[in-house]
């Protein structure tokens, strides 16, 4: 057994990488949100903000959406609320399909995104961009790609890619909703 636990331990080299990864994404991302506080905005809402300024027509399907942010359809609504409520996106219906909606991006939420963008920027350097060299940053994509490939492979494929097993014993690959 314990020959077993040792097969999965990391390595001090390893385990150090994976920590500090852990640890200056947790840091990055709580800058960023505490810089986007004076906004009234948090990560997700300016995620989505952007996403919505780089889609056709400043809009979105609000499953498209969900997939886009990484979050659940529920989380999305949610967040959706938010925004509205601060009249920065609106809901529109789907002409063609009477259950979809879609996420617009309205004027208001195009000149905050305007407004903060450059705040927003500042702070990826200061806090991140500017510490690394060009080569550094090259290197970080080329070491990081496979690990965002998989993972979006992984979170595409019904319960992260594993066989889930039905109080039956039948496998199902295939999600209930």
């Amino acid at each position: 057994m314990e020959t077993d636990m040792a097969a999965h331990r990391l390595t001090e080299p390893e385990l150090r990488v994976w920590r500090t990864y852990i640890e200056a994404s947790k840091l990055l991302i709580r800058q960023m949100e505490k810089d986007l506080r004076p906004f009234g905005l948090t990560m997700r809402d300016y995620n989505i903000l952007v996403i919505l300024s780089e889609s056709e027509n400043a809009r979105m399907r609000m499953s498209e959406m969900a997939a886009a942010t990484l979050h659940s359809k529920s989380r999305i609504t949610q967040q959706m609320k938010r925004l509205m409520k601060a009249k920065l996106v609106r809901r529109e219906n789907c002409l063609s399909d009477r259950r979809g909606r879609f996420a617009v991006l309205t004027n208001h939420g195009r000149n905050t995104l305007r407004e903060v963008a450059p705040h927003l920027v500042a702070s990826a350097r200061r806090h991140f961009i500017d510490l690394l060299s060009p080569q550094d940053l090259a290197e970080f994509i080329g070491v990081l790609g496979p690990v965002v490939r998989r993972a979006r492979a992984d979170s595409a494929q019904p319960h992260g890619g594993r066989v889930q097993r039905t109080p039956s014993g039948v496998s199902n690959t295939e999600s209930p909703c």
